[in-house]
């Protein structure tokens, strides 16, 4: 018979608690600095040492840590982005004349 599921109330973070998560995510920030050339290295250690799988393993997990650093550089590429759009959005066209005018107006709108 299949164990009886059991719901999860909704929990309250303690403030202790929420300070030691803060406190592991910026240790876990500082050390990503560190952790793809250790496990670039660790790839390079085991590469060729006839245990299978273990290569593959490390180089997944290489190509996974360089994806979320694109990741984390994409999203602070994307925050300055949205500054310049919004300056650019709120440039005024008066005074200007043309082709020029036209431009920022087409671009203002969409």
């Amino acid at each position: 018979m299949a164990p009886a599921l059991r719901s999860r109330a909704p929990t309250t973070v303690l403030p202790e608690t929420e300070s030691k998560l803060k406190q592991a995510h910026r240790a876990l920030k500082q050390s990503q600095s560190l952790l793809k050339p250790a496990l670039s290295l660790g790839r390079a250690g085991v590469t060729g040492i006839g245990i299978p799988g273990v290569e593959g393993v490390f180089s997944g997990v290489v190509e996974l840590a360089e994806m979320v650093s694109t990741m984390r550089a994409n999203k602070e590429d994307l925050l300055k982005l949205e500054k310049r759009l919004k300056a650019l959005v709120g440039i005024k066209c008066l005074g200007m004349g043309g082709e020029l005018k036209e431009r920022l107006e087409i671009l203002t709108e969409t």
